[in-house]
């Protein structure tokens, strides 16, 4: 079933990546951040949608708000998902719900984790494996998403 998500911040790569996949899923995704950059310009043009949430409500059903733990609580569109009752995630809880239900590898460790991450992601693109990959890079491999 399609939803409209809105993301709060949406500029780190772990969270365009959260916003990726939900385009994959066919679902709207809005957003707002507090600057732009190459990451939020090529979500512009896969079609996830600039606005502030209150034009978000008003353009859509907005089921879901997403934040970085960077997003400081007392953000005025933290407060006003919290008054209109919508549902209100941090990137893990967001990561947890979509990986929930899923066979899932997870790589971890200090040094490494992306390039690992990358090759795991590459050799699972070249099976017969139907995967998700949430990867903290930017990968050629996946048209430079």
């Amino acid at each position: 079933m399609k939803k409209d998500i809105y993301i709060i911040w949406i500029g780190g790569i772990w969270v365009s990546a959260i916003a990726r996949y939900y385009l994959a899923q066919w679902d709207s995704v809005y957003w707002d951040d507090i600057s732009h950059s190459v990451l939020t310009n090529n979500l512009e043009k896969e079609w996830v949608i600039f606005c502030s949430l209150e034009e978000a409500y008003k353009k859509a059903d907005i089921s879901k708000v997403l934040y970085t733990e960077a997003v400081p609580k007392d953000n005025h569109e933290l407060i006003l998902a919290n008054e209109k009752w919508t549902t209100i995630m941090s990137y893990p809880e967001a990561l947890w719900e979509i990986a929930n239900d899923k066979k899932l590898v997870a790589i971890a460790g200090t040094h490494g984790k992306s390039t690992t991450t990358s090759l795991t992601s590459l050799v699972l693109k070249n099976s017969n494996e139907n995967f998700v990959a949430v990867v903290w890079t930017i990968l050629k491999e996946f048209n430079n998403k």
